[in-house]
């Protein structure tokens, strides 16, 4: 009884080296599974970023909101403008209901942050955020 069987020892090591085989595995799965959240996560913060840099650049909303207003067909309006470093406040009087379906679509169709948009009978008041 003194002596260990050499068969139990190499089932023991078989055994250690199938364990250590499926611990492994799970391992890299879980590596692959967290490699790919955290090049999701990449993705996501450069289109955000993207995002960021179009929606929040002053000279690009600056020529977004100049060129709505010096469209063709609202050049007859009375528009009145007014920049800060901030925001850009614009009021609209008008006559017209298509000219003001016309000047709101071309303001929402825009990549505008819009703090501010009341519409009257006869005037819209649109503030556009800069910063």
């Amino acid at each position: 009884m003194n002596r260990i069987n050499p068969l139990h020892i190499l089932l023991i090591l078989v055994i250690i080296t199938i364990l250590s085989f499926y611990f492994l595995n799970t391992k890299k799965n879980n590596m692959k599974i967290e490699s790919k959240k955290i090049n999701l996560f990449k993705e996501k913060v450069f289109l955000y970023k993207d995002l960021k840099k179009s929606w929040y650049n002053q000279k690009e909303i600056m020529k977004q909101v100049n060129f709505i207003l010096n469209d063709s067909k609202l050049s007859g309006e009375n528009i009145n403008t007014t920049f800060n470093k901030k925001s850009v406040k614009i009021k609209l009087n008008f006559s017209n209901k298509k000219i003001v379906n016309y000047f709101i679509n071309k303001l929402l169709n825009k990549k505008l942050r819009i703090k501010n948009l009341n519409i009257t009978s006869t005037e819209v008041f649109v503030e556009v955020a800069l910063i």
